[in-house]
C-alpha cells in the first residue's frame, strides 16, 4: 500500500511518467535496499488533446496497442526495474494514437500463467489472442482473451496476480 501513495504522490507532483517514475525509484530504493526485493512498473498518461501516450516501461512486460489499421505497436521495457539503484534516469517514450486504437495493459502473471503441463501461456498465445480478437468490441475481446488463458491454465494453480487493462480510444 505505501508504494500505491508514493506513486499517487509523485503523479501529482510531476508531469511526465520518467519523472514520476525516477522520484518513485529514489524513495523505493530508500525502503528497498539491500532487500534483494524490486518493483516492475509501467507508468503513462495518455494525453486525448495530442492523442498520444506517453510512457515510461520500468522493467516491465512489453505492452501494445492495437491499431485500426491492425498493425501492432510494441510499448517496450525503456528503463531498469524500480528499487536497485537511486541515481537511475528514467526515460520517456511516446505513441500516437488513432480513433479506435486499443491499449493493452497487463501484468506479468497473465504471461507467466502456466497450464498443468507447467507450460507458460507467453507472449506469443498473448499476440495470437489479440490478432484473433482484434476486431471484436473491447468487451468480447477482454472476455475471449479471459476465457483462453481460463481454458489454457485448466485446474494449474494461479500463482501470481493477473491484471488486464484494455482501452479502446474513442476521441476524433
Amino acid at each position: 500500500m505505501r508504494t500505491y501513495y508514493i506513486i499517487q504522490y509523485n503523479a501529482k507532483k510531476y508531469n511526465t511518467p520518467h519523472e514520476v517514475i525516477s522520484n518513485v525509484n529514489m524513495e523505493l530504493t530508500e525502503i528497498l535496499e539491500n532487500s534483494g526485493n524490486f518493483l516492475t512498473a509501467f507508468y503513462a498518461i495518455i494525453d486525448i488533446k495530442e492523442k498520444t501516450i506517453t510512457y515510461t516501461n520500468a522493467g516491465h512486460n512489453m505492452m501494445y496497442i492495437l491499431h485500426v489499421n491492425q498493425t501492432i505497436s510494441y510499448l517496450p521495457n525503456n528503463g531498469p526495474v524500480i528499487g536497485i539503484a537511486k541515481n537511475i534516469d528514467f526515460s520517456s517514450c511516446s505513441e500516437k494514437l488513432y480513433f479506435g486504437d486499443r491499449i493493452i495493459l497487463y501484468t506479468d502473471g497473465l504471461i507467466e500463467a502456466r497450464n498443468p503441463a507447467g507450460i507458460m501461456f507467453d507472449t506469443h498465445r498473448l499476440l495470437d489472442t489479440i490478432n484473433k480478437y482484434s476486431k471484436a468490441d473491447v468487451d468480447t475481446f477482454v472476455i475471449e482473451l479471459c476465457n483462453y488463458l481460463k481454458n489454457f491454465q485448466a485446474q494449474a494453480p494461479i500463482t501470481d496476480d493477473i491484471a488486464l487493462l484494455v482501452i479502446d480510444t474513442v476521441f476524433h
